[in-house]
C-alpha cells in the first residue's frame, strides 16, 4: 500500500512534528476516502490509524 512510504517518512523526519489526513471521504480523489460506504474504517483507513506514531511535537526549534 502506497500510503504506508510517506506516512514512515513523516514519522522519521526530525523537523515534522505534525500531519494529518484531510479527505475522510473524497469521492473526487480516487483511493483517498479513509472510510468506507458503510461510515466505518476502509483498509487505508485502518492502516492509518494502526501506524506506528511517534512522540508529537518533539522539537519547535526551526
Amino acid at each position: 500500500m502506497y500510503q504506508a512510504q510517506p506516512q514512515i517518512a513523516l514519522e522519521n523526519e526530525p523537523r515534522i512534528a505534525k500531519y494529518a489526513w484531510f479527505s475522510g471521504r473524497a469521492d473526487n480523489v480516487r483511493h483517498a476516502s479513509l472510510l468506507g460506504d458503510d461510515g466505518e474504517l476502509n483498509e487505508l483507513g485502518q492502516a492509518y490509524v494502526s501506524a506506528p506514531q511517534g512522540p508529537c511535537g518533539a522539537s519547535t526549534d526551526r
